[in-house]
């Protein structure tokens, strides 16, 4: 899921700590837009997993710990863990897309009760 941000000499330092890295890199790679998103449409989990990327907790920590908690998964890393990160990489992956794509809309919207005001 992180692998873009993967560093391979990095993959030598332990078990966890190149995965998290990776994390941390993809959170600082995303636009101001996403990284400072706070608006009704993002899952709260999500809002606290961006700010547990940011805390600098020990990588297994963050894996086994803090993750677990931020998405109440009772402190186990498993499958539903991973999808639950994969949907909240997704959602701040896409979030300036969404952006664009609502603000395309209300251009359109605005164009065509300007349109129909005016009888065109």
């Amino acid at each position: 899921m992180f692998s873009q941000y993967v560093i391979n000499a990095e993959e030598t330092t332990s078990d966890y700590e190149y995965v998290v890295l990776a994390m941390r890199r993809w959170y600082m790679s995303l636009p101001k837009y996403a990284k400072e998103h706070h608006a009704s449409d993002a899952d709260p989990h999500f809002l606290s997993m961006m700010h547990t990327l940011r805390q600098n907790a020990d990588s297994a920590e963050m894996l086994f710990s803090k993750l677990p908690e931020v998405f109440e998964r009772d402190n186990q890393f498993g499958a539903a863990l991973v999808a639950d990160i994969g949907d909240a990489k997704e959602f701040y992956d896409s979030c300036l897309d969404t952006l664009k794509g609502r603000l395309i809309q209300q251009t359109k919207d605005i164009f065509a009760v300007e349109a129909s005001k005016s009888g065109k």
